[in-house]
């Protein structure tokens, strides 16, 4: 089944926004019975918040919501890896890939223009996203070490605002599929708006089989973690990854938010598929693109470490070259655009 929600034609965090209104539970819950008095440590064994240490104010503001305060103390802080400061010594390429390729995205979202355009170039990863995956990666490993199995941890990063009445709704939401195997529940996320497919579970779930983005505030398996661990390394934006791991997760996401991530500071997250720095071809006038980000870490920076270790930028010449003369049909536009994006490298203008 195919959500009504990928229907929607606005454009990243707008979109998101619209969709809150529709999609986070409001103040009165009257249609259900709401368990009472649940404490946030009963109905999950581990609690997790993601902060970077230079941002100790979100993590004060998420304390001092009137929705956290209760269980303020529940919380595991795991201090975040700081995507500007990485160098490639310090990323370990068994637990985290620099590179992925288009293909990877397209399997989570199948964008017709893309379809339309037949490559797989490949994709630098940016080093926030190597940041992100790397502090999801602290939050596995501690649950791995200090949780058991059968056991559930509530990950969640330090921007994220929960709904009112948050622990007796999740227990409610929890007790109605005490049956179902799932190993990760989405509890905030952005449905895919070509790829969002699900099946309805009970009257609070969806069982996800894809298309799902945001990895902001979820439930996940002491079994679950474990297998993820298993697979690594992690290819692409941590989001993308783990929709390519539903196959053994079988997840599931709440149809209202729990949880919903606040906008008073502006992201510091670089999406690379939607970088023309770390991904080539996104400069054409063919592609309409669903999110733009400007950036706020050192990227130039980390393409020039990668380039070092990987070859420089003949692999991205390489691979325009490879598109200039395997796809003769491509369009004028695109054509040019290719042609551009080859006089920018060569010239220096891309370093």
């Amino acid at each position: 089944m195919k959500s009504n929600v990928t229907k929607k034609k606005k454009k990243g965090h707008l979109r998101y926004r619209e969709l809150m209104k529709d999609h986070f539970y409001p103040d009165n819950f009257s249609d259900y019975k709401l368990p009472e008095n649940s404490k946030l440590n009963k109905v999950v064994n581990k609690s997790y918040i993601i902060n970077l240490k230079k941002d100790k104010f979100k993590l004060d503001r998420f304390m001092k919501n009137k929705n956290h305060k209760k269980f303020k103390d529940d919380f595991t802080v795991i201090e975040a890896i700081d995507g500007s400061k990485l160098k490639n010594k310090d990323v370990s390429l068994d637990k985290v890939k620099l590179t992925y390729d288009w293909i990877d995205y397209f399997k989570c979202s199948k964008d017709p223009l893309l379809e339309e355009l037949r490559i797989n170039p490949e994709v630098i990863i940016s080093s926030a996203e190597v940041g992100i995956s790397m502090s999801h990666l602290k939050c596995w490993s501690d649950f791995l070490q200090n949780g058991k199995k059968g056991d559930y941890a509530l990950i969640i990063e330090d921007d994220s605002v929960f709904c009112d009445d948050f622990e007796n709704k999740l227990k409610l939401i929890l007790d109605s599929i005490k049956k179902n195997k799932t190993h990760m529940i989405y509890l905030g996320y952005l449905p895919d708006r070509y790829s969002f497919e699900i099946k309805e579970l009970n009257d609070f779930m969806f069982e996800v089989k894809n298309g799902i983005w945001f990895l902001s505030s979820y439930i996940i398996s002491w079994e679950g973690v474990n297998g993820l661990l298993s697979r690594l390394p992690i290819f692409g934006p941590i989001d993308l990854w783990i929709q390519l791991q539903f196959d053994f997760l079988n997840p599931l996401a709440t149809k209202k938010f729990l949880c919903i991530q606040e906008d008073f500071v502006k992201s510091s997250n670089t999406y690379s598929f939607f970088s023309k720095l770390h991904n080539p071809f996104n400069n054409t006038s063919k592609v309409s693109w669903n999110v733009k980000k400007s950036y706020t870490f050192n990227d130039l920076e980390w393409i020039r470490q990668f380039k070092n270790v990987y070859g420089g930028k003949d692999i991205l010449l390489k691979s325009i070259d490879t598109v200039i003369e395997k796809h003769k049909y491509i369009n004028k536009k695109l054509w040019n655009a290719f042609k551009n994006l080859k006089k920018e490298l060569t010239t220096g203008k891309i370093q």
